[in-house]
């Protein structure tokens, strides 16, 4: 029975509680949740980066990632798989 278990809501690495977390969904349950959240994240930096008016060459310096990708995501756009 559920109330037999022994349970804390600890959360995750990304909410600090799982009862108050803003996902629909809790990316544990996902296939390949956490990288797919990372990803996203990256995407909307690379963007919002280029929004400030910041170089291929200086977004892939910043995020650590290649000037291939930097393109990549800036030609695919931004989105929310």
């Amino acid at each position: 029975m559920p109330e037999e278990v022994d349970w804390r809501d600890a959360g995750c690495e990304l909410f600090p509680s799982c009862l108050n977390c803003p996902l629909s969904r809790c990316i544990e349950e996902e296939s390949r949740g956490r990288q797919r959240l990372r990803q996203q994240a990256m995407r909307q930096q690379v963007v919002e980066l280029r929004w400030m008016g910041r170089s291929t060459e200086e977004i892939g310096a910043i995020l650590g990632i290649s000037i291939r990708t930097v393109q990549r995501t800036l030609k695919g756009g931004v989105r929310n798989d």
